[in-house]
Protein backbone atom coordinates (compact mmCIF):
# COMPACT_ATOMS: atom_id res chain seq x y z
CA UNK A 1 0.00 0.00 0.00
CA UNK A 2 1.33 3.37 -1.33
CA UNK A 3 2.21 6.38 1.20
CA UNK A 4 -0.23 9.16 0.47
CA UNK A 5 -2.39 11.68 3.33
CA UNK A 6 -5.60 9.28 2.54
CA UNK A 7 -3.80 6.18 4.22
CA UNK A 8 -2.23 8.34 7.13
CA UNK A 9 -5.92 10.10 7.77
CA UNK A 10 -7.56 5.91 8.37
CA UNK A 11 -4.64 5.15 10.31
CA UNK A 12 -4.96 8.08 12.88
CA UNK A 13 -8.29 7.88 12.69
CA UNK A 14 -8.02 3.99 13.39
CA UNK A 15 -5.25 4.90 16.31
CA UNK A 16 -7.53 7.64 17.47
CA UNK A 17 -10.71 5.18 18.05
CA UNK A 18 -8.33 2.79 19.60
CA UNK A 19 -7.67 5.25 22.42
CA UNK A 20 -10.55 6.19 23.01
CA UNK A 21 -11.86 2.63 23.55
CA UNK A 22 -9.30 1.83 25.70
CA UNK A 23 -9.88 5.21 27.70
CA UNK A 24 -13.43 4.98 27.73
CA UNK A 25 -13.10 0.96 29.62
CA UNK A 26 -9.77 1.81 31.66
CA UNK A 27 -11.03 5.13 33.39
CA UNK A 28 -13.91 3.92 34.84
CA UNK A 29 -12.70 1.11 36.46
CA UNK A 30 -9.18 2.34 37.83
CA UNK A 31 -12.28 5.32 39.29
CA UNK A 32 -14.03 2.34 40.92
CA UNK A 33 -10.92 0.96 42.37
CA UNK A 34 -9.95 3.76 43.66
CA UNK A 35 -14.02 3.95 45.51
CA UNK A 36 -13.36 0.05 46.66
CA UNK A 37 -10.09 1.08 48.13
CA UNK A 38 -11.32 4.13 49.90
CA UNK A 39 -14.79 2.81 51.26
CA UNK A 40 -13.92 -0.60 51.53
CA UNK A 41 -17.37 -1.26 49.09
CA UNK A 42 -15.08 -4.42 47.10
CA UNK A 43 -16.31 -5.48 44.31
CA UNK A 44 -19.09 -2.88 43.62
CA UNK A 45 -16.65 0.17 42.57
CA UNK A 46 -15.02 -1.95 40.20
CA UNK A 47 -18.33 -3.70 38.80
CA UNK A 48 -19.83 -0.04 38.34
CA UNK A 49 -16.54 0.77 36.52
CA UNK A 50 -17.05 -2.36 34.28
CA UNK A 51 -20.79 -1.06 33.45
CA UNK A 52 -19.94 2.63 32.98
CA UNK A 53 -16.97 1.67 30.78
CA UNK A 54 -19.01 -0.57 28.78
CA UNK A 55 -21.47 2.33 28.28
CA UNK A 56 -18.79 5.01 27.21
CA UNK A 57 -17.41 2.16 24.59
CA UNK A 58 -20.70 2.09 22.94
CA UNK A 59 -21.09 5.52 22.50
CA UNK A 60 -17.97 6.11 21.34
CA UNK A 61 -18.56 3.07 18.76
CA UNK A 62 -21.61 4.49 18.01
CA UNK A 63 -20.20 8.23 17.62
CA UNK A 64 -17.97 6.83 14.90
CA UNK A 65 -20.61 5.74 13.57
CA UNK A 66 -22.61 8.44 12.93
CA UNK A 67 -19.48 9.97 11.58
CA UNK A 68 -19.23 7.25 8.93
CA UNK A 69 -22.73 8.18 7.96
CA UNK A 70 -22.56 11.28 7.66
CA UNK A 71 -19.16 10.71 5.09
CA UNK A 72 -20.99 8.09 3.43
CA UNK A 73 -24.28 10.56 2.96
CA UNK A 74 -21.84 13.47 1.67
CA UNK A 75 -19.81 11.23 -0.60
CA UNK A 76 -23.77 10.58 -2.55
CA UNK A 77 -24.48 13.84 -3.24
Amino acid sequence: MPFNSGNLKKYNDAIGLGSEIAAAMIVPVLIGYYIDQHFHISPWGILGGILFGFLGTFNAIYKVMIRGKKKDDQGDE
